[in-house]
């Protein structure tokens, strides 16, 4: 990833600063856009006075996007003389009516803002007004065609190609555009390709977590990372092994929290490779790693009920979320073997570490699964209690799906206890989710929802 994203930086800065070409296209596929967009982004950021535009608008036609393009710097010069009005600055001149004008050609438009914008340079000989038309999605034949204007055709240098520099897409398996313009003899052209598929992104993290000039702790991180794609490509043993490089090498650090995150993916490796009784049991080394972790500034746990001094610690900051996710792989583990108390004890203590991270999501969802365990051994009350905290959870944080799942399993309950109007009750509730759910325009308050009070109209009554 690093070398990758460091290549195509440094491409991009050459391209930017040099003075001989104009054009560069670079050979993607969709997924590649967003990332070089991303690295344009960052050079606009620490490149002050080089003007960058970006414009990943879908192609139809050139007459539409280059309509397109200009009518966004209209847009933008409009909001930036605002701001300079507030700033009690002078504002920029506007561009000139011909950009905009009807029977203006489509590269002629461009041009004209190349030309206006090359104006705004403080310094002509450091800094670049550059465009980037490259569309998020594959673009047709016609965009090729029209990006190949912008280069150096029979000679000629055009005005705009001193301080402005154009980068768009070429089609990365056949290069039709470069392929195009090398064989009709353009000039003013550079062109590279750039893959950030998760193939390519995987053997790039592959060199550099072997490569010895790299920082051991940046090495490692891309074990983690290349463990988890390992895990994600169903390779269960080339997945562990890694994390077992990494619990070591965490383990000389003195980095109890990442050795637990370690255990936690060697866990799920093993539970996806339906080995859940040695899952369990890493989960569950896991858990008692994070929770012994010690904080770097220790803070007293709270007193205990009676008022006397708690002999257990206070967690480390950083752990809640790792024991999130250890107690619910432990709670869904326990559900596969059928230990359904233990289940639900680990689900009771995933909802309530979840409301220490103040995710309610994962609370009600936590919630749920814990009033699934209940009723599996058998507890209709616990069940009924914990869907209904779910609800309640799931509620106040507008998390629908959730309240329509735990609703439907709170109206079976019912049906199958032969409480016909509590039944008829949930099927309402449920009712009123999906509605408000399709119409997300609509607030209503919790205590509103619960009362059945202040109904949209239209709404089930």
């Amino acid at each position: 990833m690093r070398r990758a994203l460091q290549d195509t930086k440094e491409n991009l800065t050459e391209f930017v600063q040099q003075g001989d070409y104009c054009l560069l296209l670079i050979g993607t596929a969709d997924n590649d856009v967003p990332w070089v967009l991303k690295i344009q982004e960052q050079l606009a950021g620490e490149t002050p006075g080089t003007l960058y535009f970006a414009f990943p608008d879908d192609f139809v036609s050139k007459e539409a996007y280059a309509l397109e393009v200009v009518t966004r710097l209209n847009l933008l010069l409009a909001l930036e003389n605002e701001q300079r009005q507030a700033d009690g600055r002078d504002a920029l001149e506007p561009f000139p009516d011909s950009m905009l004008a009807s029977r203006t050609p489509p590269k002629e438009r461009v041009l004209i803002a190349f030309e206006h914008m090359i104006k705004w340079l403080a310094d002509p000989s450091e800094q670049r007004v550059v465009m980037t038309l490259m569309p998020l999605t594959e673009p047709p034949p016609a965009y090729y065609q029209f990006v190949s204007e912008f280069a150096i055709h029979h000679g000629v240098r055009e005005p705009w190609m001193d301080n402005g520099r154009l980068i768009a897409r070429d089609e990365r398996a056949t290069h039709v555009t470069s392929l195009g313009l090398y064989d009709a003899q353009a000039d003013g052209m550079l062109a590279f390709d750039v893959n950030f598929s998760t193939d390519a992104m995987a053997a790039s993290m592959a060199q550099d977590a072997v490569d010895p000039s790299l920082p051991v702790a940046e090495r490692m991180q891309n074990y983690l990372q290349l463990a988890m794609i390992d895990m994600s490509y169903k390779r269960y043993d080339e997945s562990i092994q890694k994390y077992v490089i990494l619990y070591e090498y965490y383990a000389r650090m003195e980095a109890p929290l990442m050795q637990a995150l370690c255990i936690l993916g060697a866990g799920d490796c093993l539970r996806l490779a339906a080995q859940p009784g040695a899952a369990l049991e890493k989960y569950q080394q896991g858990l008692a790693l994070a929770l012994n972790a010690k904080s770097p500034v220790p803070v007293p746990a709270p007193p205990l009920a009676d008022g006397s001094p708690n002999p257990n610690p206070g967690l480390h900051p950083s752990a809640p979320p790792i024991l999130l996710n250890l107690l619910l792989a432990a709670g869904e583990t326990s559900m596969t073997l059928k230990a359904y108390a233990d289940s639900e004890s680990y689900y009771d203590s995933a909802s309530r570490m979840a409301a220490r991270c103040m995710n309610p999501f994962a609370a009600a969802d936590a919630l749920e699964r814990q009033g699934d365990a209940a009723l599996a051994r058998g507890d209709h009350g616990a069940a009924l209690a914990a869907w209904t905290d779910a609800d309640n959870v799931a509620k106040s944080c507008k998390y629908y799906d959730r309240r329509e799942s735990v609703l439907t399993r709170q109206k079976q309950l019912y049906e199958g206890a032969h409480m016909y109007p509590k039944a008829a009750e949930a099927g309402r509730e449920i009712e009123l989710v999906r509605y408000l759910r399709e119409h997300p325009e609509i607030e209503t308050s919790p205590g509103q929802e619960a009362a059945g009070a202040g109904r949209p109209e239209g709404a089930p009554a």
